[in-house]
C-alpha cells in the first residue's frame, strides 16, 4: 500500500512515454486490487495552481511518424495528435420520456405491469417448478420436507410481496418473521404464506434450465434470462435524456465464486462488479452489465477521441468525444481551482449512479443466501422496482417507501386463481392448539382406596 502511495505522489504530470504507457496497459475493464481509486473531486497542492499544456511544433511534426505503428491495426486513418480541437457535436435527436404509458398511471399495481408482468411470473414460475423436478431426490430425502405443490403466479406474487415487506421490516433471521411470540409476532407473514412454504419456494427459486448449461460457457447463464430480461425492460419502457452518466455499482457477495471481486477503496469492498448507465438526475438505470471476468478492453486515441491524463492526488485518466483540452475554474470549499471540461462535467453528471444505489439500499430486497444466482436476481428485481418508482412519480407524488408498500400490497392481495381449481394448496399458517395437560388419576399410587381426604388444621 505505501509503495502505491509513493508510486501516485511520485509525479504531478506524466511525460509522453508514461501516458504512453499508462493508456496501453492500465486503461482496461478489468479490475485489479492494486488498481487506484479513480474518483477525481478532491484537490491537491500539485493541482491548484495553473495546469500546464506542454506542446511544440516540433512534436507534432514528428508524432505522426512515431504513431502510424500504433494505430496501423485500427481502422481509418486518424492519428494520435498535440493538436487540440473542438468536436463538432450534432443536434440531440432523442425523444426522453416515458414510452409505455400503463392504462392507469396513478395505480401503483398497473405501473408495476410495466416490468413485472405476467411473463416474468410465468418464467419465475416455470424453472423454479422444473428445478424441483430436476432435484426432487435431493428433496424429498428429508423427512420434514413439506409435500411439493407447483408455484402459480398468484403465489409467487405473494413470495416477492413478503420479501418487499422483509425490507420495511428487519429481523436478525428468516425464523422471526413467523414469530408467535406477542413481543415479535408480524401477523401479516402467517396470513400470507406459511413459513415451510416460503423456504420452499426459496429453496427451489431459479431463472434457467441447468440441462441447457453444459452447451453454454457464460458464467452468467443461470441468471441470463433474468438480465436479459430487465434489460429490455429498462430500455423500453423509459427514454432518459442526454446527459448520462457510467459508473460501476457492486452487488455484495463475500462467497466463493469466480467473477468475485475486490476493491479495498469502495465501502463494499467484495461483491460482483456491474457497469451501470443511468439518467444524470434522477438516477434511471438504462443498461447495465455484469462482470464476469473474461473482457479484455484496451482503449486508443483516434479522430475525435480524447485521452487525458490529469494529476491530482493521484492519476485520473479519462476518454472524451465530445470535449477538448479546455480548463475551466470549478468552485471548491476553499476558493476556486482549475480542472480540465471533461472532468469537471463528468463530476458534475456521475451522480446518477450513487443516487440509484441510494434509492436500492433503502428497503434492500436481497437476503443472506448460500446460491449468488438469487442474490443477483433479487437485485436486478430491486433496480426493476426503482425504475418503475421514477416511472410512476411522473403522475403521483407518493415517497418511495409508499410506493414498496402499495406494490407488496397489490400483488398480496392478488385474486388470481389456478386453472386446477381442486389441487389443495398449503394455506396461511396457523398455530397448533396444544391439549391441556391433566395428571393421572393413579399418579400417586396404583390404588386410588388407599388414599383419603384430611381436613388440614391452620397453624
Amino acid at each position: 500500500m505505501d509503495q502505491g502511495r509513493k508510486r501516485l505522489r511520485s509525479k504531478c504530470f506524466l511525460g509522453e512515454q508514461e501516458i504512453s504507457d499508462l493508456f496501453s496497459d492500465e486503461l482496461s475493464d478489468i479490475p485489479c486490487e492494486s488498481a487506484s481509486d479513480s474518483d477525481s473531486q478532491s484537490d491537491s497542492e500539485c493541482g491548484r495552481g495553473e495546469q500546464k499544456i506542454v506542446a511544440t511544433d516540433s512534436e507534432s511534426e514528428s508524432e505522426s511518424s512515431s504513431n502510424e505503428s500504433a494505430g496501423s491495426n485500427i481502422v481509418g486513418t486518424a492519428t494520435w495528435g498535440k493538436v487540440d480541437k473542438t468536436p463538432a457535436l450534432g443536434q440531440f435527436t432523442g425523444n426522453p420520456g416515458v414510452k409505455q404509458i400503463p392504462s392507469a398511471p396513478t395505480q401503483v399495481s398497473e405501473v408495476a405491469e410495466l416490468f413485472f408482468g405476467d411473463s416474468f411470473f410465468d418464467m419465475l414460475c416455470q424453472e423454479t417448478n422444473r428445478y424441483y423436478l430436476q432435484h426432487r431426490e435431493h428433496y424429498d430425502r428429508s423427512y420434514k420436507a413439506l409435500k411439493w405443490v407447483d408455484v402459480t403466479s398468484a403465489e409467487m406474487r405473494k413470495f416477492f410481496a413478503i420479501i418487499f415487506l422483509m425490507g420495511h421490516t428487519r429481523r436478525d433471521n428468516l425464523i422471526e418473521y413467523w414469530s408467535t411470540d406477542p413481543f415479535l409476532e408480524i401477523p401479516i407473514f402467517g396470513k400470507l404464506m406459511s413459513r415451510k412454504r416460503f423456504e420452499q419456494i426459496w429453496w427451489c427459486l431459479h431463472f434457467n434450465d441447468n440441462e441447457l448449461q453444459p452447451q453454454s460457457t457464460s458464467r452468467l447463464f443461470k441468471i441470463q434470462p433474468l438480465l436479459n430480461f430487465f434489460v429490455q425492460k429498462f430500455q423500453t419502457v423509459y427514454m432518459p435524456n442526454q446527459q448520462l452518466s457510467l459508473d460501476e455499482s457492486v452487488i455484495p457477495w463475500r462467497g466463493r465464486l469466480r467473477m468475485r471481486t475486490y476493491n479495498p477503496g469502495k465501502h463494499t469492498k467484495y461483491g460482483l462488479l456491474v457497469h451501470v448507465v443511468t439518467k444524470n438526475t434522477s438516477g434511471y438505470i438504462g443498461n447495465l452489465k455484469i462482470y464476469s471476468g473474461k473482457e479484455e478492453t484496451t482503449f486508443r486515441r483516434k479522430g475525435d477521441i480524447l485521452l487525458q491524463s490529469s494529476s491530482d492526488t493521484h492519476v485520473v485518466n479519462m476518454i472524451s468525444t465530445i470535449h477538448n483540452l479546455s480548463i475551466v475554474d470549478v468552485q471548491r470549499r476553499h476558493g476556486q481551482v482549475k480542472k480540465p471540461v471533461c472532468i469537471s462535467e463528468y463530476n458534475m453528471f456521475m451522480k446518477g449512479v450513487d443516487r440509484a444505489d441510494q434509492y436500492l439500499a433503502y428497503y434492500s430486497l436481497p437476503r443472506k443466501t448460500v446460491k449468488w444466482t438469487k442474490k443477483v436476481a433479487l437485485w436486478l428485481i430491486n433496480c426493476a422496482i426503482f425504475n418503475l418508482f421514477l416511472v410512476f412519480k411522473n403522475h403521483s407524488k407518493m415517497k418511495y417507501k409508499a410506493f414498496l408498500l402499495n406494490v407488496a400490497k397489490a400483488w398480496a392481495t392478488d385474486q388470481t386463481v389456478a386453472a386446477d381449481t381442486n389441487l389443495v394448496r398449503p394455506g396461511p399458517s396457523t398455530a397448533t392448539p396444544r391439549r391441556p395437560h391433566v395428571e393421572p388419576p393413579a399418579q400417586l399410587s396404583g390404588d386410588m382406596r388407599k388414599h383419603t381426604l384430611v381436613k388440614t388444621v391452620k397453624s
